[in-house]
């Protein structure tokens, strides 16, 4: 496994330039700083063109790195996103987050189905990673069920806390459960105490964090809606538009 994975990595393109007269095909370099300079000693990935970080973006960017951060559509764009009435503020709200021109890293979106909002965390998936940023997306059923594959072999605690730190968090079509007070839970009681505390980690550390549901957003557990409705650290959008796959216009999921 460890030999395909570094025979993939070379197909992918991401080394260093066995030629590379700066750092001699080494791939990492260190700065001339003077002793006691905090970056005395430390290496950093070689510039040079074609060396380690030109081979590290192209890497970033390939379609085997994409998939491996959740990214299912990655000819998914905001060039490409197919605006209708109702999409606006939407738009907005992930173009400004994917490129850095808000400073509000928590994002909650909601509306019907079919008109877009897929496509959107797709686009801000991308652009985040092509910033460097460390980014994950994922269909919430499918994270909930990679966690309950955890437990077998005592990792949950690892990814759960990996899920709290990384850089980016991109939670799409997050389905509810309707209680017998008629607010939305976020599952069993197991699955909305796991969620529940990985949105507050992240809230207290001001990470940028993305829900996207079909559901009402006035209807969300408490600990939840608070979050995503403090306007000091968060904004919430509507998405009024129709279904695009029964207008037939393709494109947006």
């Amino acid at each position: 496994m460890v030999i395909e994975a570094q025979e993939q990595l070379v197909q992918d393109g991401y080394g260093p330039n066995p030629l590379c007269e700066k750092c001699h095909g080494i791939g990492w370099v260190y700065k001339d700083v003077p002793i006691g300079d905090e970056q005395f000693g430390q290496a950093f990935s070689c510039k040079a063109k074609g060396c380690l970080a030109d081979s590290s973006q192209k890497y970033r960017m390939g379609e085997s790195y994409l998939a491996k951060i959740g990214v299912t559509q990655p000819n998914s764009s905001f060039e490409k996103f197919l605006p209708i009435k109702g999409t606006e503020e939407t738009y907005r709200a992930f173009y400004n987050l994917a490129y850095g021109t808000t400073d509000l890293p928590f994002l909650l979106c909601y509306g019907g189905v079919g008109n877009g909002k897929t496509h959107l965390c797709q686009a801000l998936a991308i652009v985040l990673n092509w910033r460097g940023i460390n980014v994950r997306i994922y269909v919430v059923a499918d994270l909930i069920s990679s966690l309950k594959q955890a437990i077998p072999t005592f990792t949950i605690d690892r990814d759960i806390q990996v899920l709290k730190e990384i850089d980016a968090l991109i939670l799409d079509d997050q389905a509810f459960e309707v209680g017998e007070d008629g607010q939305y839970k976020l599952g069993t009681g197991w699955e909305e105490s796991k969620l529940e505390g990985i949105l507050v980690a992240r809230y207290r550390k001001r990470l940028i964090t993305v829900l996207v549901t079909n559901g009402d957003a006035i209807r969300l557990p408490e600990r939840i809606f608070s979050r995503f409705s403090d306007p000091d650290v968060a904004q919430m959008v509507l998405n009024t538009a129709p279904d695009y796959r029964r207008r037939q216009i393709g494109g947006n999921q």
